[in-house]
């Protein structure tokens, strides 16, 4: 089961490399990999939002390689991600890596994190414990 998820977040990984976006938090469900995601989605309701927190989508981060098709890929698969290089953020990403801050304020939200946690140099998904700042 754990191979049959990570295989179909691959075929939206390499989609989002090859420029197409559409497939993005889309298609069949993809189960969240063990121990990837690091927080309680009970603390969410349907609408990835936290009712404790005054409705607010919950805000998330991780580390991923640095190189462009990396960050590309997780971004293809995430609209709210936001990737940075040079910054070590709550997840304490290496210089050789880029931090990704994205969060649940979306359609499909646990699709997406299903997704995001299938990609194999994704390994830990946490809580920035931040309000979510406004989309523009």
């Amino acid at each position: 089961m754990k191979a049959c998820g990570r295989l179909a977040a691959l075929g939206a990984y390499a989609a989002a490399l090859s420029g197409c976006t559409a497939l993005a938090g889309s298609g069949p469900p993809v189960p969240l990999q063990p121990g990837v995601v690091q927080f309680d989605l009970r603390q969410l309701d349907a609408q990835g939002n936290r009712p404790d927190a005054g409705f607010q989508p919950l805000t998330y981060e991780f580390c991923v390689p640095s190189d462009p098709d990396a960050t590309g890929g997780v971004e293809g698969i995430d609209p709210t991600l936001r990737c940075r290089t040079g910054v070590h953020g709550r997840a304490g990403c290496g210089a050789d890596q880029a931090t990704c801050v994205g969060n649940t304020g979306q359609p499909d939200w646990r699709n997406v994190l299903g997704r995001l946690s299938a990609v194999p140099f994704v390994t830990r998904i946490i809580d920035t414990g931040l309000p979510t700042p406004p989309s523009n």
